[in-house]
């Protein structure tokens, strides 16, 4: 439903743009304190129970309740809008997302490593930790004994509008090459890619395995299964003989306007 809803909106970003700018007129005043006030008001809130007749308290809550479920669903979107939106415009809105928007989000993000850690389990091959205080994830991944891959993720005050820090850590018996293709598929995923952090760092190992498992990643994203749809490279040059997510090549013959491959 995610995804399909992100096609749609992409096709037509004068939606998403439309919905953004109308909220702005319903911020509350910024003020000291603003997150704490409004993120046990908001922690509370349904938004089914809010009459369009409401009061303007309830109408700042709803505002700021579908702002932070928006950016938290569509954090791509988001980003690619207020890149291109007018400057005064992303200057209103900064605030508020510093204040309100990213620290919801990484109370989201928290929950989520605490759930994720349950699903895993102690015996997992995957593990995460969390520095709250400076906004970092570290996912540790250890394949085989010879194979281990350390993942760091700082997510800024200012996220989504502004993308996840990435870095590989620490990591055993792989090449240069190897480190610098996993480092650009995680990139790919979080930066491109709607949806929470932690289901993205999830998707990576998950190409990780495919990787493992013989299969060649997509020379467009660099990425095994495909961040969106999740499927594999199958769509094969003439010429090469390369293979590309369907997704993958599509975009790259529209945007780029060349009828050959990136490879060719």
């Amino acid at each position: 439903m995610l995804n399909a809803l992100t096609e749609y909106i992409e096709e037509d970003s004068f939606i998403y743009e439309m919905l953004l700018v109308s909220l702005v007129g319903f911020f509350p005043p910024i003020k000291k304190g603003l997150n704490e006030s409004y993120s046990a008001e908001l922690a509370n809130f349904a938004p089914e129970y809010c009459a369009a007749s409401s009061s303007s308290k309830q109408a700042r809550n709803f505002c700021l309740y579908t702002l932070i479920n928006f950016m938290k669903s569509f954090p791509s979107l988001a980003r690619k809008f207020y890149t291109e939106c007018d400057r005064k415009l992303h200057e209103i809105v900064l605030p508020y997302i510093k204040q309100v928007v990213s620290p919801a989000i990484m109370e989201h993000e928290i929950k989520k490593i605490e759930l994720s850690q349950a699903e895993l389990g102690a015996n997992s091959d995957l593990t995460f930790v969390l520095f709250k205080s400076t906004k970092e994830i570290v996912a540790t991944y250890v394949k085989t004994a010879e194979i281990s891959v350390q993942i760091k993720l700082k997510i800024p005050s200012e996220y989504p509008l502004r993308t996840v820090q990435v870095d590989l850590g620490e990591t055993l018996k792989l090449k240069q090459g190897q480190i610098r293709k996993w480092t650009l598929s995680i990139k790919n995923l979080i930066q491109q890619r709607n949806g929470d952090i932690i289901s993205a760092i999830l998707l990576w190992k998950s190409n990780i395995d495919k990787e493992m498992d013989g299969i060649e990643e997509c020379y467009i994203c660099y990425c095994v299964m495909h961040g969106v749809d999740r499927s594999l490279p199958n769509m094969q040059c003439q010429n090469c003989k390369n293979k590309f997510h369907v997704a993958c090549i599509r975009k790259w013959f529209s945007s780029s306007n060349k009828s050959n491959c990136p490879l060719c």
